[in-house]
């Protein structure tokens, strides 16, 4: 996994995917890429808590909502 962000051609198929998930919530799009790019970051770094990026918004709030997925195997 790069550093880079998600192209718009990948992103577009990772949400098609995710819309077909019974199991996922999606929301808004522009929501739903910044959580995804936030989960791929946090997967990348290691990193939670203190030196969480403010553009993700709040790391606890995308590590419970990972978590979730998770737990329903959407995230294996």
């Amino acid at each position: 996994m790069t550093d880079e962000p998600m192209t718009d051609a990948q992103w577009h198929c990772l949400h098609s995917f995710l819309s077909t998930c019974p199991d996922i919530r999606v929301g808004q799009e522009e929501h739903c890429r910044l959580f995804v790019e936030a989960a791929r970051w946090m997967a990348r770094s290691g990193t939670t808590g203190r030196r969480w990026p403010p553009a993700y918004g709040k790391w606890n709030s995308v590590y419970r909502r990972l978590a979730r997925g998770c737990a329903r195997g959407v995230w294996p």
